[in-house]
């Protein structure tokens, strides 16, 4: 009976020495596990920040897109503003070169008119001319010469 207890404590001392053993490889598993909680709770830390950051930034990026839709619309407008004044200025511009055309025109004819007149004189001229030769041969004549 004796040797049976003994063979009972031996088997219960492998069995605690087992046990132990197995606590040990549990205890540096929950040590692995802790480690790796902390490394998990600092990556999460700093995806919590660079998720702050990224927000910041995207704050500031909609600042800048609201920013320039109002100087798009600023453009906008001032581009209308310029279209309008290209058109009048197109217009006024169209009506001055109406203007010189008809002038030219009216320039072209009164030339026409000083140049016919120009001839219509120098036919009066000449007809003077003819006339008072006329008249000295006639007159000549009258006088006996």
């Amino acid at each position: 009976s004796l040797e049976k207890a003994e063979g009972k404590i031996e088997k219960l001392e492998i069995s605690v020495i087992s046990l132990k053993e197995d606590l040990f490889k549990s205890e540096s598993k929950l040590a692995e596990i802790v480690s790796e909680k902390d490394t998990i709770a600092e990556q999460m830390r700093q995806l919590l920040d660079t998720k702050s950051e990224n927000e910041a930034t995207l704050e500031k990026a909609n600042a800048q897109i609201e920013e320039l839709s109002k100087e798009g619309e600023e453009a906008r407008q001032i581009i209308e503003e310029l279209n309008e004044v290209v058109t009048k200025v197109t217009s006024e511009r169209d009506e001055v070169v109406t203007k010189k055309n008809e002038t030219n025109e009216a320039l072209e004819e009164a030339n026409a008119l000083i140049v016919e007149l120009q001839n219509n004189l120098e036919r009066l001229k000449s007809d003077m001319e003819s006339t008072k030769e006329q008249l000295y041969t006639v007159s000549g004549e009258k006088n006996g010469v």
